[in-house]
């Protein structure tokens, strides 16, 4: 009788953890996906915010026009980062039904695992484009339109695989499946 009392005060993830017959089974994706899209909506628009004000304040009639951008630019990265990091988990801990820190946390490793993958995939494209530049720079505007095409067609390949919800949640289904 007395364990059951103690399980009974026990508190949200405590008592999620505690119980071995709940653990991993109360985790639901919809949060989490919504958490994801809210960290890349609120730091797409802190960045294009930070942008605005950063080229706002710009002097382009100075011989040092750009003295200090680097340093209100990591200061606003990282202050849109934690804002946007918060808000995701936030929403993702809002609308889950129990243990919301678990969402949360989900959330905030679901979208840095988003995020690097964008950016990795960002950085190759540009990457590949500099150096054959740097080999053929009378070529420079044929490869630049063609990385630019490149990345079109992977964010369209990407968009038309998130638009199939049935292969989404088959997926889904058969990677969390707990028996």
């Amino acid at each position: 009788m007395e364990i059951n009392e103690n399980y009974n005060r026990r508190s949200g993830l405590r008592r999620y953890l505690a119980n071995p017959n709940e653990a991993g089974y109360n985790i639901s994706w919809g949060p989490i996906l919504a958490g994801v899209v809210t960290f890349l909506a609120l730091l797409i628009t802190l960045s294009l915010i930070g942008s605005a004000i950063g080229f706002g304040q710009v002097d382009a009639t100075t011989n040092h026009s750009l003295d200090g951008v680097g340093t209100g630019l990591l200061i606003w990265t990282i202050v849109s980062f934690i804002l946007s990091l918060a808000g995701a988990g936030f929403i993702s801990g809002l609308t889950a039904r129990r243990v919301g820190v678990v969402h949360g946390f989900l959330t905030w490793a679901s979208g840095l695992l988003v995020l690097v993958f964008m950016l990795s995939i960002l950085t190759t494209e540009i990457t590949t484009a500099g150096k054959e530049i740097a080999l053929n720079p009378d070529n420079s505007e044929q490869i630049i339109d063609e990385t630019v095409n490149s990345l079109q067609k992977r964010i369209e390949t990407i968009a038309e695989a998130t638009n199939d919800k049935e292969a989404i949640d088959n997926a889904i289904t058969n990677n969390t499946d707990l028996t």
